[in-house]
């Protein structure tokens, strides 16, 4: 899968939506990672840390969304970004539909996938469970993944075990 990483455009949102951890261990199963030059500044990634794991830097927003199968977003899409979602592309971010109707109604309609769930799991998974190291790959809180693992879990979705425990879910 082609992944892409623009620049956060939302005011005052610094952070960008895959540590270099995360791209190496992206890169590292196969996958083609691309960055927005200058994305990871505002958490202090310098465009060497990715491009040193093996991810690609681009220079521009536009071709970081034409290029990936998958975008990869701290925040919702901005009113300049709704050109760029196009059918099948799968944007991984945390939307807050309720407080923000513009975007909930430039997404109804158009076939753009979720996939936090499988994500998290198979990042999971890739980290033989360890929660903190999943945690960081995927940029979350620890707290987050908790919370999230929680639902899955009630949902009868098998989880798996940290450090070889048992699994949790269903059978």
């Amino acid at each position: 899968m082609i992944i892409g990483v623009p620049k956060e455009i939302k005011t005052n949102e610094n952070r960008i939506a895959l540590v270099p951890a995360g791209a190496e261990a992206l890169v590292g199963a196969g996958h083609t990672v691309y960055v927005e030059a200058g994305a990871g500044l505002g958490s202090g990634f310098p465009d060497e840390a990715y491009t040193a794991v093996g991810a690609k830097t681009l220079p521009t927003a536009d071709e970081v969304w034409a290029k990936a199968d998958m975008i990869m977003k701290v925040k919702e899409p901005q009113e300049s970004e709704f050109a760029l979602l196009r059918p099948g592309l799968i944007v991984f971010t945390y939307l807050h539909l309720a407080a923000a109707e513009q975007v909930t109604r430039n997404l109804v309609g158009r076939t753009v996938a979720e996939v936090e769930r499988d994500l998290i799991l198979e990042t999971l998974k890739h980290c033989l469970g360890n929660r903190t190291h999943a945690a960081n790959i995927l940029g979350i809180s620890i707290r987050t993944l908790r919370n999230k693992l929680n639902v899955y879990a009630d949902d009868g979705v098998p989880i798996p075990p940290p450090n070889g425990g048992e699994m949790k879910g269903a059978a």
